[in-house]
Parts: C-alpha cells; sequence; structure tokens
C-alpha cells in the first residue's frame, strides 16, 4: 500500500506519467477531458445567471453578479446525473483548475461556493471525496477552503491553508478500497481508511448559496453577489495503476466471454436474443471502445447473466400470462388492465429488468378467473342431442 501510495504521488508530481489504456509506463488513463470540444460524457447545468463556456482548451463555469438572494444561480459539469449514473469506483482523479477569485478568504472578493471531487447521487451525501470551498456569508463551522473524505457514518475533514484558489492548482483524489487520500499539488491535506465503497460520480460546480445550520443537516439558501464569478478548468483525468487495469481488463474480458456464451445457448434453444445482445454490445462500448468504465460494463454484463439465469423462468410465466388472458376473454371478463401490464411486462424484459417483468407477470397470473358454472357445461353437452330430437319430432 505504502509502495503504490509513493508511486500515486510521482504521479501528482509529474503528471505526465499518466497515459492511455495500453502502454508500459505504469499507469492507464481511464477517462480524459482537455475540453477542446463539448463532451457527451458530462451533464451539463446551467442553471438562471450560470453558464458553461469552452475557450481556448478550457471550461468555464460561470456565474454572474447579476445573482440574488431569489434564486440559486449554478453551473454544474457532472457525470452522476447521466444516464448510465455513478460510474466510477476505486480509481484516481486528478483536475487541474483555478478560480476568477479566492472567494473571499484573503483577497475580500467572491462568495458563494465551488466544489470538486467524488460524490455519489444527489440526495445521497454519505459518500464523498471531494474539495470545498464555502461562501463566508455561511456559518462558521462552514466557512473556508477544506476537504471532506468519508465513507458512509466516517467523516474526516482537512482544512485548506496557504493555497490561493485563483492560481492554477492540481487537485488530486486517490481512492482505493480502505484507503482515500487528498491531495492539492502532490500534498496530502486529509485521508481517512474508511472511504466510500460504492460508485460515484466526478462533480464540479460553482453557485451563489451559503450554508447554515448543523454541518450533518445543513441548509443552503442563495445570495446576493457583488462581482461575476468562474471556474477556469484546464483538464479531468481518471486514472489507475497499470496493475489494476489488467485485473479490470481480465475481469470484464472473462466476463464478457461469459455473457456471450449464455447468448450463444439460449439462441441454440430458438430464444429471441435481441435484448440481450443489445446490452452486450452496450457493455463491450463502455469498456473496450468508450471510456473503459468498469462499473457501467459489469453493470450491463450483470443485467445478461441475471436474465439469461431467469431467462426459462419468464419465458414460462409469459405462456401462462398469455394462457391466463385467453382463460379470461372465454370468462367474459374485462381484460383491459391485464393487457396493459402484459405489455409493460413486454417492455421491461427488454430492458432485462427480472424482477418489475416477474411482478407484472405475476399480477396477471394473481388475478382469479370464474370457472364456467355446471348448467353452461350441460347446455354445451347436451345441445346437440335436443337438437336431434327436435329435429325428429318435426
Amino acid at each position: 500500500m505504502q509502495r503504490l501510495f509513493i508511486t500515486f504521488c510521482l504521479l501528482f508530481l509529474f503528471p505526465g506519467f499518466v497515459v492511455r489504456a495500453g502502454s508500459d509506463d505504469g499507469f492507464v488513463t481511464l477517462f480524459l477531458d482537455e475540453f477542446d470540444a463539448k463532451d457527451s460524457h458530462w451533464v451539463w447545468e446551467e442553471k438562471d445567471t450560470g453558464t458553461i463556456n469552452l475557450r481556448d482548451g478550457f471550461a468555464f463555469l460561470n456565474i454572474t453578479d447579476k445573482s440574488t438572494r431569489n434564486s440559486i444561480s449554478r453551473a454544474t459539469l457532472d457525470d452522476v446525473r447521466g444516464g448510465e449514473g455513478p460510474q466510477w469506483i476505486y480509481v484516481g482523479l486528478q483536475i487541474r483548475l483555478r478560480c476568477s477569485d479566492d472567494n473571499k478568504l484573503e483577497s475580500g472578493i467572491g462568495g458563494g461556493l465551488r466544489e470538486w471531487g467524488f460524490t455519489p447521487m444527489m440526495g445521497l451525501p454519505g459518500n464523498q471525496l471531494k474539495f470545498n470551498s464555502i461562501s463566508p456569508e455561511s456559518d462558521e463551522h462552514f466557512e473556508g477552503f477544506y476537504v471532506t473524505a468519508h465513507g458512509g457514518d466516517n467523516r474526516v475533514y482537512g482544512s485548506v491553508t496557504g493555497i490561493d484558489m485563483a492560481e492554477w492548482h492540481t487537485y488530486t483524489v486517490l481512492w482505493e478500497e480502505g484507503n482515500g487520500t487528498l491531495l492539492i499539488d502532490g500534498e496530502v491535506i486529509a485521508a481517512t481508511d474508511k472511504p466510500p465503497d460504492v460508485p460515484m460520480g466526478i462533480w464540479l460546480y460553482i453557485e451563489n448559496i451559503r450554508l447554515h445550520g448543523p454541518k450533518e443537516q445543513f441548509k443552503a439558501d442563495p445570495i446576493d453577489l457583488e462581482v461575476n464569478e468562474s471556474i477556469q478548468i484546464d483538464y479531468v483525468r481518471v486514472f489507475t495503476t497499470n496493475e489494476k487495469f489488467q485485473e479490470m481488463d481480465s475481469e470484464i474480458s472473462g466476463l464478457l466471454s461469459y455473457a456471450a456464451q449464455l447468448i450463444h445457448d439460449l439462441e441454440q434453444k430458438g430464444s429471441n436474443t435481441s435484448a440481450l445482445k443489445s446490452k452486450y454490445a452496450q457493455a463491450e462500448d463502455s469498456w473496450k471502445e468508450h471510456r473503459y468504465l468498469y462499473v457501467v460494463a459489469k453493470k450491463h454484463i450483470d443485467k445478461i447473466i441475471t436474465s439469461s439465469e431467469y431467462w426459462d423462468e419468464i419465458s414460462e410465466m409469459f405462456v401462462n400470462a398469455t394462457r391466463h388472458i385467453e382463460a379470461a376473454v372465454q370468462a367474459g371478463m374485462d381484460i383491459k388492465n391485464m393487457e396493459r401490464d402484459y405489455g409493460y411486462a413486454e417492455k421491461t424484459w427488454s430492458k432485462l429488468d427480472f424482477s418489475v417483468t416477474k411482478w407484472y407477470l405475476q399480477g396477471i397470473l394473481d388475478i382469479q378467473i370464474p370457472e364456467p358454472t355446471l348448467i353452461p357445461i350441460l347446455i354445451l353437452i347436451l345441445l346437440p342431442a335436443l337438437l336431434r330430437r327436435g329435429s325428429r319430432s318435426c
């Protein structure tokens, strides 16, 4: 662990060593955005006076002096709220940026909130590895520039001093199992041995708010701004060691082979595997063709494996649900809701959602179909004989 940590520190002092996947320099860049063009990897949010601009190879997150206490102005880049959700686990994050001002730490200029680092989905603040500059209009225990490093209820805060945010700095997060460390220009600011153990995403934003109330259950209110403010981002890089990448690549490649075999086996049974093939393509693209998104690729593969495991069960439930609806028609029942749920089941199964599909189908099968009464059955049996007798009487 110590050797790995020292290696990582060398990485931050000499960022040129970070390279693309497949090199032999010791490190693998899983994701890199140098902001030469708008990248679909991010969710781009502009609220009220907030804007995001790309210029000369930089991304600018801006809010203006027109921001008031009447509404929140925000500019955000994140990959947490997109369709795939949080995408990273146990990786390193390196961000080079500067702010337009030091948020009143020394100059008395600025205000509001600046933040960047790893965080889970909004509303799940229990896991974070990030840098925070809090508006001095906030309650005293929030003021200043500090970092938060915690998983669950384990919280570590580190105060940042001697750093002028208006100057360029490299902010780094080292996230391993059992170790979360935050550094600025290679200097350790805070560390925890109980870091998050769930996938998280990258989050960078600036907004005109102050924080107040208890630190664990704070509230955020907008404030008036007197000057235009921005964060200028040079690059965002996610990386891992070559050794760790080889482990992940071997695992994903093995799972892809297993998934391919499962799909082949189902095809041999005559099953329609178009949904499985689509999910396989997504998994392959997420890992080998796109961003080396381990969390995303594994999620898609897990869908294939789980769906294949329950394929026969779901197929039988579809057959039984069809028979159930046919029986309901024969009993003279209104089958509108049953047909609706059957359609929902088909849609969710096309997305390989086993649990929801089963829930819809089970709802159809649980509907009681009345048995045909004895008199109609006797009439159906005796009717031909009665008709013959009647014809002879005539």
